[in-house]
């Protein structure tokens, strides 16, 4: 305490001399109307951009908690696709009616695991059986399939990824040749309903109804050889389609992973199978799996009455 006195006594000139600085510029910008307004603006600048690196750092925090709001909605939305969805209704005439019965429901979870480099690569869910999660669900993300769920506990799942060496599911492709000969079908029945008068041909040409011509697709089987981790397989497709770089690659629903629709990826490169009539077709993913986050487990509501079904037949 003496020592602070003395450093008081010392300097007292000095702090006297600040004092009465801070005493003249209070006054100063008191009664002068240019400078108060110029401190109160600098002032509100000041206070405005601490606030808002403030706000900026309580949002990123609670960042988790807005992506699993978003996910949840998302997952909301999907069930109200038509692929999620079955006609609930014996006449095919009632195609587009609204007697829709729910098929799918979407589960969203988090990867909070995941490997790229293995022959075998998983994940890591941050849900389970607790948010009824079973093996044998289908998982996807926005940008296309993942994988399938291989083991639950109450609060975790893992899922068996695309790039395994036993992961396998059927996919499909729409050649671009086919688009463009269902097109000018498209055209013409249209061109004929204008000039005949014909409703059926109306229906068509606004891209309704039963008369509307369905793009071929041709189904094959997806796997993965172990090399590229952006690249997968789809094998057993004829040898007399002709398929092009960029063209889709879609899930079939055949299965009981996925509905019917859902995105894999776009053709790379098409080759023919050594000794073989069927061709090879190098699909690149539309997942970036060293960068997933998000994904949302299928459940497929029929499942165990379609496996069960099934099953007897096979055994007969």
């Amino acid at each position: 305490m003496r020592n602070f006195l003395k450093f008081l006594l010392r300097y007292y000139a000095f702090f006297l001399f600040l004092a009465l600085e801070v005493a003249c510029l209070i006054l100063y910008f008191r009664s002068a109307e240019y400078p108060n307004a110029s401190v109160v603006y600098s002032a509100n600048r000041l206070a405005g951009n601490g606030f808002a690196r403030y706000a900026s750092l309580v949002e990123f925090t609670r960042l988790d908690d807005r992506n699993d709001s978003l996910a949840a909605e998302n997952a909301g939305l999907r069930e109200q696709l038509a692929n999620a969805r079955m006609i609930d209704s014996v006449t095919e005439r009632c195609v587009d009616d609204s007697l829709y019965r729910q098929l799918y429901t979407y589960i969203p979870a988090r990867i909070i695991k995941s490997s790229v480099t293995a022959r075998n690569n998983y994940l890591t869910l941050d849900r389970g059986s607790r948010e009824g999660i079973r093996p044998d669900m289908g998982v996807i993300t926005d940008d296309g399939i993942v994988g399938k769920v291989v083991a639950v506990s109450e609060h975790f799942s893992v899922v068996m990824s695309v790039l395994h060496s036993k992961f396998s599911t059927s996919a499909a492709l729409r050649p671009t040749g086919a688009i463009k000969v269902a097109d000018r079908v498209a055209a013409s029945l249209a061109a004929d309903s204008a000039q005949q008068g014909l409703a059926a041909g109306a229906a068509v040409a606004a891209g309704t109804g039963a008369l509307r011509p369905e793009l071929p697709f041709i189904s094959g089987r997806l796997s993965w050889d172990g090399k590229n981790p952006g690249r997968v397989q789809l094998i057993d497709i004829p040898g007399h389609v002709q398929p092009r770089p960029g063209d889709a690659v879609f899930t079939t629903g055949f299965g009981t992973l996925f509905p019917e629709g859902i995105p894999v990826g776009t053709v790379q490169e098409v080759r023919q199978a050594p000794g073989s009539y069927f061709l090879e077709i190098d699909v690149a993913l539309g997942p970036y799996f060293s960068g997933l986050r998000h994904a949302y487990v299928v459940n497929y509501l029929q499942k165990e009455e379609r496996q069960a079904l099934e099953s007897e037949a096979e055994e007969e």
